[in-house]
């Protein structure tokens, strides 16, 4: 079989949300939400960009197809005019949903005979008429057979490294899965339906990007799981494979993965964690299938900063049972616990979530523009919080939860206050 001419591409540099991630822009911090996006994102303010880790697993696995990962709308041009594919594959978050339909004529307009559609956009109502393929999950194993006419063998781990640190810490940053998906079943979460499956990569393959981590000088390993420690066996074996060679790791994972487990991880290297938060209030946890109550978290949290670990944490406003005065007192709550960072979010029901399939039988889902499906605004009827209640209460949890030494959040708190004073922006407050 013929290999085919296959491009896979994220959507332009310019189209993604400055909320989520900076590429090549400028932080001016010039008006609230520019302080917003700062003050609850560190990507936004320190200009690190993520990799795209779809695509570089891709082509770790089908060798002959290209990628380019956040380019401008002109380079992407030029890759359609010029570059000769057949085949263009776009990955893409709900919120592009505009920018994809542009993209997607583009394509047509040089004449590609197949674009296809990946990444946890594919999963927005309607989106599958405008490809002519779309894949849901790891797709490694199907497109290595379309594309190159060959079954996947064995999965390979991308070698994915930054020459960037984070905050202090600068040091090369190395990116690792040690599995991908999650059998875990928050209801609003859409990986249960994305990916439901936990995908273990293999130890033997850890181990060589390990060794090649530590031979280009990686100091840190970032570990990207859904969530880390899912299977206590195989994390073990790459904890231990972590420390034999002298990195310093990172992990998302979860409180009940790793309490009564905090000395002997730092031990073995681990220097921070991030780890969801959602709610002070234990019934709210239980609500959205979390299996973890509000006192786990919060004697979780103790030990590791009793430890000296650093914890980034997520915080989910606007549960059903919440009322804006019952926000309010649990930010208090919230502020006892100092979390370093600690990132926001207004409860969304992201199409393909268990959660969304409920409010739409409901009858609870009031907006339709996918672009507003992007962590900040509310798009569902809530019984006890209005659409523009939940933009202040977000903006207020941003602007009241900040570690004592988190320097950036107070150059930007700074800068946000002055432009309150200037232009006579206010929050609404208790």
């Amino acid at each position: 079989m013929k290999k085919k001419r296959v491009l896979f591409t994220t959507l332009p540099v310019e189209t993604i949300p400055f909320v989520r991630r900076v590429g090549r822009r400028k932080v001016l911090l010039e008006t609230v939400e520019d302080c917003l996006a700062a003050g609850n994102n560190p990507e936004y303010l320190s200009g690190i960009i993520m990799p795209n880790f779809g695509l570089h697993f891709l082509k770790a696995n089908v060798s002959s197809i290209d990628i380019i990962e956040y380019p401008t709308w002109k380079e992407l041009e030029e890759k359609l005019k010029y570059g000769n594919y057949e085949i263009v594959g776009i990955s893409f978050y709900t919120c592009g949903y505009p920018h994809v339909l542009k993209l997607i004529s583009m394509c047509r307009k040089y004449n590609i005979k197949e674009v296809w559609g990946g990444n946890y956009g594919v999963l927005t109502p309607g989106i599958e008429q405008y490809f002519d393929r779309v894949f849901i999950g790891n797709a490694e194993s199907q497109i290595k057979l379309l594309v190159e006419g060959e079954p996947l063998s064995a999965i390979k781990h991308p070698v994915m490294y930054s020459d960037a640190g984070f905050s202090s810490f600068k040091k090369k940053v190395g990116y690792l899965y040690t599995a991908r998906g999650c059998g875990l079943k928050c209801s609003f979460c859409v990986t249960p339906k994305f990916a439901p499956e936990l995908m273990k990569t293999p130890i033997n393959e850890i181990i060589r990007v390990l060794d090649v981590y530590k031979e280009h000088g990686v100091g840190y390993i970032m570990i990207q799981d859904e969530t880390f420690l899912q299977d206590i066996a195989h994390s073990y074996m790459v904890i231990r494979e972590l420390s034999k060679r002298g990195f310093l790791w990172y992990a998302t994972t979860r409180a009940d993965h790793i309490k009564g487990h905090i000395r002997e991880f730092m031990d073995q290297g681990m220097i921070s964690v991030y780890m969801g938060i959602e709610s002070v209030n234990s019934e709210n946890l239980k609500r959205v299938g979390k299996q973890q109550n509000a006192n786990t978290v919060f004697s979780v949290v103790e030990e590791l900063k009793n430890a000296g670990c650093s914890v980034t944490g997520t915080y989910i406003l606007c549960f059903e049972n919440d009322t804006v005065d019952s926000i309010y007192k649990d930010i208090q709550v919230l502020n006892t616990l100092e979390l370093y960072v600690c990132v926001f979010m207004i409860l969304t029901p992201f199409f393909g979530s268990a959660i969304y399939k409920e409010m739409k039988r409901k009858g609870m889902i009031v907006e339709t523009d996918p672009t507003k499906y992007d962590d900040l605004n509310l798009v569902w009827k809530h019984p006890n919080i209005k659409p523009n209640e939940a933009k202040d209460l977000i903006e207020y949890a941003v602007k009241n939860t900040c570690h004592p030494v988190n320097y950036y959040k107070k150059k930007v708190l700074l800068k946000w206050n002055r432009i309150e004073k200037g232009w006579g922006h206010t929050l609404t407050s208790d």
